[in-house]
């Protein structure tokens, strides 16, 4: 699976990994989620991303990802 390089980077400052930051971008964007998962060590690090926080210039970045834009039209 390819990460992308900024989660990653991101993901290391926080000893998370990548998908555990774009989990928690989305939480912290107000964006409910509901990972999916059979494996209990992917549940276990779906539920520790609340024991965090990304900072405003690396919700930035992430942000700009996308070139600013969104999936969601509301958002």
């Amino acid at each position: 699976m390819f990460a992308e390089p900024v989660l990653k980077e991101i993901g290391a400052r926080h000893g998370k990994t990548s998908g555990q930051i774009a989990l928690r971008y989305l939480i912290q964007n107000g964006i409910a989620v509901i990972p999916k998962s059979v494996h209990r060590e992917r549940m276990a690090e779906n539920l520790a991303v609340l024991d965090f926080a990304l900072t405003p210039s690396e919700l930035s970045a992430i942000s700009r990802l996308n070139g600013n834009s969104s999936l969601f039209g509301w958002y």
